[in-house]
């Protein structure tokens, strides 16, 4: 049997969201696959399994990974990467290539077995900003929960349109509520203000003070019943988000059927989301008139990619092709 240590980003108490998210799912993909995987614990003197997979790159996990390739370890790292689409960008990644962030992901880079990306923009990045060898690069996309494979039987095109997600600038509930008010087009809102975006959270809240078209619910777990219920009978699904990777929401929906409406941002353009409609980002106008558009049509995903069976497979093709 393999064997895996599974390194986290950070302590969990610090910090959750979504890459923490696709870490829990992929311990149990890889051991719906036969794979034993073991969560780390500092503290404990065991044998070091084959493999050591990192979740992140940079300063907090390089001591980490010397010590696990001095121990003989297999090494395996998911990792999330900026887009660098603006020269600033580009232009910071250089300096940092020098002294900083950049140079230690570099290095990181230069020391693992196998590097797991979530879409093709990221693995484009890999290669082109890290110097990742293309043969070690795998595309592994987030897994969709099996309870939303289940829901197609649920009803579906009620006469409101869904938009989850943690409640911040970045993602912009906001704008999403602006247009569908200027359409007159019902939208439930679901989600918590993120930690420091209490203010965000508050404009929201002003926002759909004295309207009924607009409806905003607090978080539910991903499997949670309701949720997954509220997100089968929408019309479809609005994500106005201008900084992503790959928001699991938007799996969900296209799994479901759903049409998608995204910003047209870096992010959104990845193979996975194919089918979505992209519009401009900061016209709201344009989400109005798409969420007002009866015939949008219905954005068919290859499904199956997503299901927690092809990805724990993905996971032990990677593990199995590194101890070769």
């Amino acid at each position: 049997m393999i064997q895996v240590d599974f390194f986290p980003n950070q302590a969990h108490c610090y910090a959750f969201g979504g890459f923490e998210y696709q870490m829990h799912d992929a311990v149990i993909a890889a051991r719906s696959q036969g794979i034993d995987v073991r969560l780390l614990d500092s503290w404990q003197r065991v044998q070091p399994a084959a493999i050591a997979h990192h979740w992140g790159l940079g300063f907090a996990h390089f001591d980490n990974i010397r010590w696990a390739r001095r121990a003989g370890q297999k090494i395996v790292c998911t990792a999330l990467f900026d887009h660098y689409e603006t020269f600033a960008a580009r232009l910071r990644n250089f300096a940092g290539s020098w002294l900083g962030e950049t140079r230690i992901t570099r290095d990181c880079v230069r020391l693992i077995d196998a590097l797991i990306v979530v879409n093709d923009i990221q693995l484009e990045v890999a290669i082109r900003f890290f110097g990742a060898s293309r043969s070690r690069v795998h595309v592994v996309p987030n897994i969709v929960d099996e309870s939303f494979f289940k829901a197609t039987a649920f009803a579906h095109n009620q006469h409101y349109w869904i938009c989850p997600g943690s409640i911040c600038r970045r993602k912009r509930q906001v704008i999403a509520a602006k247009a569908a008010l200027e359409a007159g087009t019902r939208l439930l809102i679901i989600g918590d203000p993120l930690p420091g975006e209490e203010d965000y959270g508050r404009e929201l809240h002003n926002l759909l003070a004295g309207q009924s078209l607009v409806e905003w619910r607090r978080s539910m777990a991903r499997s949670d019943r309701e949720y997954v219920k509220l997100m089968a009978e929408s019309r479809g699904l609005l994500f106005p988000s201008v900084s992503e990777q790959q928001p699991i929401v938007i799996l969900e929906a296209m799994v479901l059927g759903k049409p998608v409406l995204l910003a047209e941002v870096p992010y959104a353009r990845q193979y996975e989301y194919r089918t979505a409609i992209l519009l401009p980002a900061d016209n709201i106008s344009a989400f109005a008139c798409s969420l007002k558009e009866a015939n949008l049509g219905i954005q068919i995903a290859a499904r199956e990619r997503y299901s927690i069976t092809a990805v724990g497979l993905a996971y032990r093709s990677i593990y199995e092709k590194i101890l070769l």
